[in-house]
């Protein structure tokens, strides 16, 4: 007679209690791993751009701000899902660091979760998926997107696209609208994180081979169609047929978004154009990523925030780089033509190398956008191909040679063990600017990003000195960038401007004259930008130049007439020159091309304040604080007013 009990503790219900013990242990181990975040900063790098100088951001929630995400450009990139999402954490939070961090934590911990849910779903193996889970969730190329704020869209837009996976199986065991209509929201939603998705109905195809696997449709018998549907229903019974036809739709869906992201990188000018980078040369840094991430997958040492475009800091290499390139297409070549010639014994090798290739077809370098070869955060679901070849070879070796069962186990758990203690020390790094910025310099060469941001970092803190040292770097080893050019003219100006309050006017003209030459070179590198204009004429008006200034502002605004900065930067010269009325002038044309220029507000509000309009002047800083609540120098200016205004009465 079977018991209670022994019902509880069918094969069924055991694996399911493994399944959600699994799941538990990869949450612990996430958690674990993630949540000493919650103390670190803000890093540099894109996060002001996302949160902490955004005013659509800092504002929250807003049905202007949802139309903004819906709509914007900004970052090169649209993806609102993305934006949404940091103003729910400013709305509920304020401007912290530790809840938007966990947040992301807390997304890449239900990554792993669905991971191992969808892989269990799909094939049924428990341990195999929960293996290619672990090493997902614990790698240290994970940390890059998990620690880093701004690579929210990675967590975001991975996380749909794994219920994507998830609802594309569930849809292929009972084929209608309803389920399939699962999988274009999840796929659309992904889309709307970040276009990272757009190969993913090639990878839905490659699961169709393994581990779907669709059954096929033989010998249909004729007489029992209707003659009005016997074609039709030839053609939909046919699987590759069915198979290639169900995915148009979403394909429609990732090509709208594709047009979409390269509108919106191309009027950000993130994209490299051919004549600055050739098609050889795109070829060849995409040939040597693919094998770099193969290989820091296997051995991840040396990982940074940053790793230089050989194009830009090492020009003269290229005939080195082609060598490697050329070894690194032999390899590809040949490890595809050997997972093609097993794919009927073992077609996850296949699957697994496919999906690895066609899921970083977006960000390999043959459509360039930013100055990198490569990035960790572009391995975060590209590297689940790789760990399903890993995990199922090791699998059909226990299957075969019983012997190896318990050395394949050991070798998994010290796998494991090993990425846990080197992913604790890579997130490390991410606690601060100076940390991050420094292990990119310990670990890469002619890293001009890493000297800029701790350049940047220094300017911050008023150390100008060794500002200007990692600058002077930066732009030696990128010496045609216009922006790390005008960065360091800036400082030097800025020190010119130090020296000169401490009465050292000989330094200080020193200093100038060093800022005035990195203009100089911004200009002749490219004279068509407008901020080799825009950033002379500011510096040029703290020196007391207004005239010169005035002529390089006034070259600005014929460069970009619709530029609300230039505008904005000759109203503050016209107001250091008790001009208000061109002032003014000035100001207002500034809100009519962006009514959210909060500078523009608090320099208006002074310019009511030096009148004796206290009223207006309030309101112009209480707007400016509703645009952005955290703002100091809003904060500033009020307090000030409020503390003038009391004094005066």
């Amino acid at each position: 007679m079977t018991t209670r009990r022994d019902h509880l503790l069918t094969p069924g219900c055991t694996q399911r209690i493994t399944s959600l013990g699994i799941c538990l242990m990869l949450a612990i181990l996430v958690t674990v791993l993630y949540v000493r975040t919650a103390k670190y900063e803000f890093v540099g790098l894109d996060v002001g751009q996302y949160v902490t100088k955004n005013p659509q951001v800092l504002t929250g929630l807003t049905w202007n701000n949802i139309y903004w995400a819906l709509t914007t450009n900004v970052a090169s990139n649209w993806h609102p899902l993305t934006w949404l999402s940091h103003m729910l954490d400013v709305q509920l939070f304020g401007l912290n660091p530790g809840p938007p961090h966990l947040h992301n934590a807390l997304l890449h911990t239900a990554n792993t979760v669905l991971l191992f849910v969808a892989m269990r779903f799909m094939t049924g193996a428990t341990w195999p998926c929960a293996l290619v889970a672990a090493w997902f969730a614990i790698h240290p190329l994970r940390v890059e997107s998990v620690a880093w704020i701004a690579e929210r869209k990675d967590v975001l837009s991975a996380f749909f696209g794994i219920l994507t996976i998830w609802a594309y199986a569930w849809y292929t065991r009972q084929r209608n609208w309803r389920r399939y209509l699962a999988v274009f929201v999840a796929l659309g939603l992904g889309l709307l994180s970040k276009p990272m998705l757009v190969t993913l109905p090639f990878v839905l195809v490659l699961l169709d081979i393994w581990p779907l696997n669709p059954r096929v449709e033989k010998n249909i018998p004729r007489h029992s169609l209707t003659p009005i549907r016997s074609a039709r229903t030839l053609f939909w019974k046919s699987r590759w047929n069915r198979l290639v036809l169900e995915k148009l739709p979403l394909l429609v869906l990732c090509l709208a978004s594709s047009w979409t992201t390269i509108r919106a990188q191309k009027s950000g000018g993130a994209v490299s154009s051919i004549e600055l980078l050739s098609i050889p040369w795109r070829l060849v840094t995409a040939a040597v990523a693919y094998v770099t991430y193969i290989a820091k997958t296997l051995w991840p040492v040396g990982l940074a925030c940053f790793y230089p475009h050989p194009f830009t800091v090492a020009r003269e290499q290229f005939t080195t780089w082609a060598w490697m390139a050329v070894g690194s297409g032999l390899l590809l070549a040949i490890v595809s033509l050997l997972v093609l010639l097993v794919w009927r014994r073992r077609p996850y090798m296949a699957v697994g190398w496919f999906w690895y290739l066609g899921m970083l077809v977006p960000v390999i370098g043959l459509f360039q956008v930013g100055g990198q070869s490569h990035a960790d955060r572009y391995t975060y679901l590209p590297s689940i191909g790789l760990y399903i070849v890993i995990a199922w070879t090791l699998r059909d070796l226990v299957d075969r040679w019983a012997k190896l069962k318990w050395p394949t186990i050991i070798a998994a758990s010290l796998s494991v063990t090993v990425l846990i203690l080197v992913t604790w020390a890579q997130v490390g790094h991410w606690k601060d600017n100076v940390a991050l910025y420094t292990r990119s310099l310990q670990v890469t060469e002619r890293n001009y990003v890493g000297h800029s941001g701790l350049g940047h970092h220094y300017r911050d803190q008023g150390e100008l000195t060794r500002a200007i040292k990692h600058l002077e770097q930066s732009v030696a080893f990128h010496p045609t960038s216009v922006e790390l050019r005008l960065n360091l003219g800036r400082v030097y100006s800025m020190r010119a401007s130090q020296l000169t309050r401490d009465n050292r006017s000989d330094e200080a003209l020193k200093q100038w004259t060093k800022a005035t030459e990195h203009y100089d070179q911004a200009l002749f590198l490219n004279p068509r930008s407008v901020n080799v204009y825009n950033d002379p004429g500011v510096e040029l008006a703290k020196h007391g130049m207004f005239d010169m200034s005035e002529r390089y502002l006034i070259k600005a605004l014929t460069i970009t007439p619709d530029n609300d900065r230039v505008h904005a930067n000759l109203g503050n010269l016209y107001l250091t020159q008790h001009k208000y009325v061109k002032a003014l002038e000035y100001y207002e044309s500034a809100l009519a091309l962006n009514p959210r220029n909060i500078n523009v507000y608090i320099n208006r509000g002074d310019l009511y304040r030096r009148q004796g309009n206290f009223t207006q002047a309030e309101q112009h800083f209480e707007h400016a604080l509703r645009l952005n609540p955290y703002d100091p120098e809003a904060q500033e200016a009020l307090k000030r007013l409020r503390d003038e205004s009391n004094g005066s009465q």
